[in-house]
């Protein structure tokens, strides 16, 4: 019996592990500075924001998803998009537990047209 649960054990880890998988923060709405020029937008703030995750022996509770955040901060500032993204990706590490820590920094974008008419 208690090889079962110590191999159960394992194979949780294990799945546990596997099943944590991250992917690429690809923003439909970044731009670069020759992108920027030509479609007439302009930077007009800084945005930084932070969430935290919980995970369980490598088992994900709760994960910070990257896009949530971009899309969040696009929204709350009514922007057109953003550049200079920087994501910034931590992990405090516990002996059964580890809480992920997501970064995540830009310069939000919006149209020169719209500027000047506010």
């Amino acid at each position: 019996m208690k090889r079962m649960v110590a191999a159960l054990f394992v194979v949780a880890v294990f799945a546990g592990g596997c099943s944590y998988v991250t992917r690429d923060v690809k923003p439909e709405k970044l731009y670069t500075e020759s992108s920027m020029r030509s479609e007439g937008l302009e930077k007009f703030t800084f945005r930084a924001s932070t969430r935290y995750g919980f995970r369980l022996v490598f088992i994900p509770i709760s994960v910070p998803d990257a896009m949530d955040m971009v899309d969040e901060m696009i929204v709350e500032t009514r922007a057109a998009g953003l550049t200079n993204l920087d994501i910034e990706y931590s992990e405090a590490n516990f002996l059964l537990f580890q809480i992920p820590k997501l970064t995540i920094r830009a310069d939000m974008v919006r149209s020169k047209a719209k500027a000047g008419g506010s």
